[in-house]
């Protein structure tokens, strides 16, 4: 129920479904993860951190965990940690474009351009393949990945995409369908290149 409530924007009724699942079952790892998820939305790692170790008891949910707990370090600024969990998880779901998109986030915050770019181009590539992801990095786009920031669309990502798309019709026709959805919604996009 909490998930259906989290999904319908009624945070506080969501809250109160999880913690209460939460106080009759505090060993559940499927509870646990989303303690955890409830957690690291408030921005709160550690106390996400531990309800996601809790969750790991449950090997069915590690690809998932793995990402998490990625993010939970990146909040934490613990990089290398973050890397670590990140790279398991892209292992773990190779078809899955989110631990890339952080990993992006990390090497630039670390100030390792080169990994970032790499872990970028990876990113386009994805997008190339399948246009519905062009909207998913839209977020990171504007600045609402882990960070906050808009990092994304002063780095490399940004251009990486502007020079993908060029010479692929279908993909620019996905990219412009992403960023006027984006505008309906009153967002902005700055681009200094």
């Amino acid at each position: 129920m909490a998930s259906i409530h989290q999904l319908r924007g009624e945070k506080e009724t969501a809250d109160s479904f999880l913690k209460r699942a939460y106080r009759v079952n505090a060993n559940d790892p499927h509870i646990n993860m989303n303690m955890g998820l409830y957690h690291l939305h408030d921005r709160r790692p550690e106390k996400a951190l531990y309800h996601f170790r809790i969750s790991m008891r449950d090997k069915r949910l590690e690809k998932r965990v793995f990402l998490y707990l990625g993010i939970a370090y990146m909040q934490k600024e613990m990089y290398g940690e973050a890397i670590s969990f990140l790279k398991r998880a892209a292992d773990m779901d190779p078809r899955n474009i989110t631990p890339h998109l952080y990993l992006a986030e990390v090497y630039w915050k670390m100030g390792n351009e080169g990994s970032s770019r790499y872990e970028a181009e990876k990113i386009v590539d994805f997008m190339l393949q399948d246009k519905r992801l062009f909207g998913q990095t839209m977020d990171l786009i504007l600045g609402r990945g882990a960070s906050g920031k808009g990092w994304l669309s002063q780095a490399i990502l940004f251009p990486l995409l502007s020079n993908a798309c060029r010479d692929n019709p279908a993909a620019l026709d996905a990219w412009k369908e992403a960023m006027e959805k984006t505008m309906e919604n009153g967002e902005t996009i700055e681009y200094d290149g």
